[in-house]
């Protein structure tokens, strides 16, 4: 997640911003999916035409990369979207290390509560009526279950999550220890747990799909209306860092690297995806880099950037990291929103301290509701005066 440079000249960063806005070509409504597996080398030379700026999404400790160019008026561009999809190529690796810690599982009437110990269902209770009686009145999934479900797993996160421990490989994308018996290596050597791999995104038409619900969820949940044509496109972590001109070099541990970017230059918009993620990983990922589209239409970078100097990047990036995490619990995720929220205020770069700044200006809502303000409300000056001096404290609850 790091970015690049818009005017004179933009920084680089896991989550960044674009470059100059130029008059796209006039186009017409249309949505084209293509199927980019196989065309590892077959990525546009947008820098040649122009160049571009870049706003990265980062995963782990990323580094920054941008601030955009002038805004250009969201009628000038139709909002027309080509989708491209890249396949992960996982393959399945055993790790007999790990082999001690599967242990045997209890026998069932051990482990199912309503037996009572025994092997049957005990005569005197009608189990099939009261489930369907629950059912009928709205206790098997309502709100009240969801909360504390979403909430118990969030503590669990909290207490049990400890980065980089020697000798541990990680999950490049969930960040949880490999200590299963088989995790998967993906093409570019980034390792996956089962988990992970168990909701990933694995065909085109589920990428598109996400796009259009981040999309409108977006309007529906912060009155944010992104209307331009944009081309999104899911690579592998190397072509998308090929493309941004740093190295990705897998490890063991969590990969600090940058997942997504979005790019503003004369050919329009683009947003560049890294494959192979969860799908919430994904979808979290879209959420981040549309709202840097959003800032390129709507912000006046010149003004941005006199307001708030060397803080620039912490206003682009603090805000899109804030929104992400903010949207998982919009969804009722919170146990995901959690998750990303404790990687991101421990990062000591614009991120993270980007995210301290507005989360002390704007409160996360850790429910399905907002309560209060956003920054998307506020386009001359997305962070107040007051929060852009010394760093909060990180404070997660």
């Amino acid at each position: 997640e790091e970015p690049a440079n818009a005017e004179a000249s933009v920084p680089e960063e896991e989550t960044e911003e674009a470059a100059e806005p130029t008059e796209p070509a006039e186009t017409t409504d249309a949505v084209e999916v293509t199927d980019a597996s196989e065309q590892e080398t077959a990525e546009p030379n947008r820098e040649a035409e122009g160049e571009p700026q870049k706003t990265e999404e980062p995963v782990a400790e990323t580094e920054p990369e941008t601030v955009p160019a002038e805004a250009v008026p969201a009628e000038a561009v139709p909002p027309i979207h080509t989708v491209s999809f890249e396949g992960d190529g996982a393959r399945t690796v055993k790790d007999p290390s790990q082999s001690h810690l599967t242990g045997k599982r209890k026998p069932y009437r051990d482990r199912h509560y309503m037996l009572f110990g025994t092997g049957s269902l005990p005569a005197g209770i009608d189990m099939g009526s009261t489930h369907t009686y629950l059912q009928k009145n709205g206790f098997e999934n309502n709100a009240l279950k969801q909360a504390r479900d979403g909430r118990n797993k969030a503590e669990e996160i909290e207490k049990n999550y400890i980065p980089n421990k020697p000798g541990v490989r990680y999950c490049d994308f969930c960040g949880a220890e490999l200590t299963g018996v088989e995790y998967e290596t993906l093409k570019d050597g980034r390792d996956r747990c089962i988990s992970c791999s168990r909701t990933s995104v694995k065909t085109a038409e589920e990428f598109r799909e996400i796009f259009d619900d981040v999309r409108r969820n977006m309007r529906e949940f912060f009155g944010v209306n992104i209307n331009v044509g944009i081309r999104v496109e899911m690579v592998n972590a190397r072509k998308l860092h090929r493309k941004i001109g740093k190295p990705f070099i897998p490890t063991a541990s969590m990969d600090s690297r940058v997942v997504g970017v979005a790019i503003q230059d004369r050919n329009g918009f683009t947003l560049m995806i890294e494959n192979g993620a969860p799908r919430m990983k994904t979808i979290l990922t879209m959420a981040h880099e549309l709202t840097h589209i959003w800032q390129y239409l709507n912000w006046d970078a010149k003004q941005i950037k006199n307001k708030y100097g060397p803080l620039e990047l912490q206003v682009y990036e603090g805000m899109a990291t804030w929104a992400s995490i903010q949207y998982a619990y919009l969804l009722g995720e919170i146990a995901v929103g959690k998750r990303e929220e404790l990687q991101e205020v421990f990062r000591n770069d614009v991120y993270g301290q980007g995210l301290l700044r507005y989360m002390a200006n704007y409160p996360l809502s850790e429910g399905t509701e907002l309560f209060g303000p956003t920054p998307f409300a506020n386009i001359d000056t997305p962070l107040a005066p007051e929060f852009c001096q010394g760093v909060p404290v990180p404070r997660v609850e």
